[in-house]
């Protein structure tokens, strides 16, 4: 047993056992403390802030958790699992509500939607990539034109962001 002897004979343990409860780590209390998270612990093992766990589920990315008799939230393992799903997707840039689609999509099994979904992102990534691709082909432009002082007096950077 895990109490000492000098445990089991004080006042507690006797307080213990007239409310029925088991201290032992069979009891259900001891198995639903252990087999699910508190919010602070699934965020580092998530590697996100607190407020951004309670962001996603108040907007519905996260289901949300039981709670335990004190009012804690208590998340499932799986959540972590989730939470990655999350990260990694906002890393290949899909938004939010993009995010929302492909979990439905996951639960469904619907592969071909899925797919249909991120080539449309790679299309909006091409897209960007061009845009900034010309960007970058004007500021170098730009910045030639800044060097040749003799044929521009004034700044040609600071002129093309005054105008």
């Amino acid at each position: 047993m895990l109490f000492s002897a000098s445990y089991r004979q004080s006042r507690a343990w006797t307080l213990v056992q007239s409310q029925d409860l088991d201290p032992g780590v069979e009891s259900r209390v001891y198995t639903d403390f252990m087999s699910s998270l508190k919010i602070g612990a699934l965020a580092k093992a998530a590697g996100i802030p607190i407020d951004t766990v309670r962001y996603y589920e108040k907007t519905g990315l996260l289901p949300a958790p039981r709670r335990t008799e004190s009012g804690y939230r208590a998340y499932d393992p799986e959540t972590v699992q989730r939470l990655h799903f999350i990260r990694n997707s906002k890393k290949m840039g899909f938004t939010l509500q993009e995010i929302a689609q492909l979990l439905e999509l996951s639960q469904a099994g619907a592969r071909s939607e899925v797919r249909r979904t991120a080539r449309e992102k790679v299309r909006v990534i091409d897209q960007r990539i061009a845009e900034l691709t010309e960007l970058r082909q004007q500021l170098v432009q730009l910045i030639e034109e800044c060097a040749d002082e003799q044929h521009h007096p004034d700044c040609p950077i600071l002129e093309a962001l005054s105008g």
